[in-house]
């Protein structure tokens, strides 16, 4: 791993909220390449969960909620205007409703389909 790229692993294991990379695909598929261990704290599934199930994300959020953040990620990837939602999700280590907000930075990657 060169040096930027470990500081920037160390940077991103220490924020306070969960980091992560999304990709929506065309195909409407989408994957989590990326999910900082706060992963755990935030939504009580662990990163590597998130990895090779992305789908568990969108599982814990409330049924109300599904709509709102489909309409919102369907809007930015369209317009490729910054991804803001905010819902809830069951965290079930915790038995209990959370607030989460979302933030993303959309772009366009060549070959991802």
């Amino acid at each position: 791993m060169e040096g930027d790229e470990r500081e920037s692993r160390v940077i991103v294991s220490h924020a306070p909220g969960m980091v992560f990379q999304y990709v929506l695909r065309e195909s409407g598929r989408y994957t989590m390449p990326f999910a900082s261990n706060q992963a755990l704290n935030v939504l009580g599934i662990t990163a590597e969960s998130l990895q090779m199930n992305p789908v568990l994300f969108e599982e814990i959020i409330l049924w109300k909620d599904r709509k709102s953040f489909r309409e919102s990620r369907a809007q930015s990837a369209e317009t490729l205007s910054t991804w803001n939602w905010e819902g809830r999700v069951w965290i079930e280590s915790y038995h209990d409703v959370k607030w989460v907000s979302l933030r993303a930075s959309p772009r366009r990657e060549k070959g991802v389909g």
